[in-house]
């Protein structure tokens, strides 16, 4: 992994999803991805992690989205943990292993026949954006990373899927609870949308890693960022408190982490509201 060769300590995890990506590319590919640690690296940069699909044309696609986001050269762009690794071989399982009826020609789906719950990486959904991550499943909805054809800015956002039900309801009430805000620390909503049935609503990425991620990896954090990271969060509470908001499930889980300006400064952003509208003397949710 590119990390391995520019910091002192870098994270075990990491390393060990890269060292997948790795050893599945050469496995799959029956070569390694360059003959020198040089040629290694600019594979790397080029493809912005190894491209299975360039060396095995007609692999399956899920398992060239999953090697590729194992080997992202950033770790903030990278899966964050073997959770994910295991979630993507499982996908990828269901796509190389789903029958194909005897006697019937598939027929290709049409971009509106694409379930969002069922959506895998490198699925195109009816709206002709494509999934580049599971970012995972809460009470209400699936989370799914997306690029947005070109002209939708911005090209690379969330999309909340609801579970449907009840769901559907909670979904409206985190839009109407997110409908002009506009803080630096709360996550920017950009409306609700419909796909294959289902509703939608999306969102800003609020950041690659969140801050549980980040203390799992390096435990407590130094004093400057502790100063950033507390002045970001209570920032963000004063400001939903001015605007008669509220968030009911503050917890690090919650809080992304995302590079903002020139100096790539680090800073929290809070995210997922879907316990904001739930009554205060609702003392059990969450």
């Amino acid at each position: 992994a590119p990390e391995r060769f520019t910091q002192d300590e870098p994270d075990g995890v990491a390393l060990d999803v890269f060292s997948f990506g790795a050893i599945a590319f050469h496995v799959i590919a029956g070569e390694a991805p360059g003959d020198s640690r040089e040629a290694v690296r600019q594979a790397l940069q080029a493809g912005r992690g190894l491209q299975l699909a360039a060396r095995v044309p007609g692999v399956a696609d899920g398992l060239h989205q999953l090697v590729l986001q194992s080997t992202r050269p950033l770790v903030s762009e990278r899966l964050n943990s073997f959770e994910d690794v295991i979630a993507g071989l499982d996908l990828v399982e269901e796509e190389l292993t789903a029958p194909t009826p005897v006697g019937i020609e598939p027929e290709p789906l049409g971009l509106s026949d694409v379930d969002p719950l069922d959506a895998k990486m490198g699925d195109r959904l009816g709206d002709d954006s494509v999934v580049t991550r599971r970012l995972g499943r809460g009470s209400t909805a699936l989370a799914l990373l997306v690029e947005r054809p070109v002209g939708a800015p911005p090209t690379e956002v969330v999309y909340k899927v609801s579970l449907g039900g009840d769901a559907d309801r909670r979904l409206a009430d985190e839009y109407r609870i997110l409908s002009g805000l506009d803080h630096p620390a709360v996550v920017r909503c950009y409306g609700v949308i419909e796909l294959a049935g289902r509703q939608v609503l999306v969102e800003a990425l609020a950041g690659r890693l969140s801050l549980s991620d980040e203390l799992r990896r390096n435990g407590t954090p130094g004093i400057e960022f502790l100063h950033r990271w507390g002045y970001d969060l209570l920032d963000a509470l004063r400001y939903l408190e001015r605007e008669g908001r509220s968030h009911r499930d503050i917890k690090p889980e919650n809080l992304g982490i995302t590079e903002i300006g020139a100096n790539r400064e680090q800073h929290l952003v809070l995210f997922d509201f879907s316990l904001a509208a739930i009554p205060a003397t609702d003392v059990r949710a969450g």
